[in-house]
């Protein structure tokens, strides 16, 4: 269901996330089979860093490119999963797998490794100290020869009933308090 919001407003879609309602501007919904709306389990969404407006259509990379847009940011949206908050994960869940020694990262935030005997083999964490309960990411390990695929960072967030996952370059990172408000601003905006 659709509906008109005032003179020159974004036409905004209904979505029901499990037992959630949304209403949004479709231009963030990335799937066109979404763009009608109605009920689903996940939904997937593109924004811009820099303003968190809906990002442009996905464009493929070009062979000297290791990004398509270091700007643009992918959420996956699904109801709040009652067994782990994303804010307990790296002690519940990370620590185990991670090697002893730190490093200081721009933006405030710690990186550890990951250890090579685990599920999550070249890739380093970036948290927010004290125990990355505001914020932590896993980021793929940087490579000295590049394969030509993006280089990419994950970190999930809840915002009231809803799990955001959110894929981001690891360019952003230094911004992670901005990147953090943002998603919970644009996704608060889409519940009231």
């Amino acid at each position: 269901m659709t509906s008109r919001v005032g003179q020159g407003a974004p036409r905004l879609v209904d979505v029901s996330l499990g037992s959630l309602r949304l209403r949004l501007d479709p231009a963030y919904i990335r799937h066109a089979e979404d763009k009608s709306g109605g009920p689903m389990n996940e939904l997937m969404l593109a924004a811009r860093f820099d303003s968190f407006r809906p990002a442009p259509a996905a464009t493929p990379l070009q062979p000297d490119m290791t990004q398509a847009d270091a700007d643009v940011l992918i959420l996956l949206l699904r109801p709040a999963d009652a067994t782990l908050n994303p804010a307990d994960r790296t002690s519940k869940l990370y620590a185990r797998f991670l090697e002893s020694d730190t490093w200081s990262h721009p933006g405030g935030l710690v990186m550890r490794r990951f250890s090579s005997k685990g599920p999550y083999t070249g890739e380093e964490l970036y948290i927010a100290p004290p125990e990355g309960r505001r914020f932590a990411a896993r980021c793929i390990r940087p490579r000295q020869n590049h394969d030509g695929l993006p280089d990419t960072c994950v970190a999930d967030l809840r915002v009231e009933a809803i799990d955001v996952n959110v894929r981001f370059s690891p360019d952003l990172l230094p911004d992670w308090e901005k990147l953090v408000t943002g998603v919970e601003g644009l996704v608060l905006s889409m519940t009231r």
